[in-house]
């Protein structure tokens, strides 16, 4: 089990979270809809680093749900994908990608929640 492995392969998307909240954008429906997607990335981040790292404080916790923790690493990794894929596709056709974007969005990313929820719930049981 490498907890570090995790913690590195969402560092590219965090990196490109940090940069974006920098930048001055245009309005528009595209931008406004980036700047949704941003802002429920961020929160899923913020939440996938809070378990990671409780998980990393209490290596018996790691054991338990790293299956979980691996989980949300690809949702997180296919969210910023299709996100991309959002940004740079013509806007004809960026149909496709906002569909995508809210099924993962409603489907997929309350998992890392949950996560959150029950690693901060086992952790407050057990103190």
């Amino acid at each position: 089990m490498n907890l570090i492995e995790l913690s590195n392969s969402v560092r590219e998307v965090q990196i490109y979270v940090t940069v974006y909240h920098t930048q001055k954008l245009d309005s528009g429906l595209k931008n406004n809809m980036m700047t949704m997607c941003i802002g429920t990335l961020d929160v899923a981040l913020s939440r996938f680093n809070t378990a990671l790292l409780r998980c990393q404080q209490h290596p018996l916790i790691a054991d338990q749900y790293y299956a979980q923790l691996k989980t949300c690493t690809r949702i997180i990794n296919r969210f910023y994908r299709w996100m991309i894929r959002f940004k740079n596709w013509p806007t004809v056709i960026s149909w496709f990608p906002v569909l995508v974007l809210d099924w993962i969005g409603r489907r997929h990313i309350p998992k890392i929640k949950k996560l959150h929820d029950n690693i901060i719930t086992t952790l407050d049981d057990s103190d």
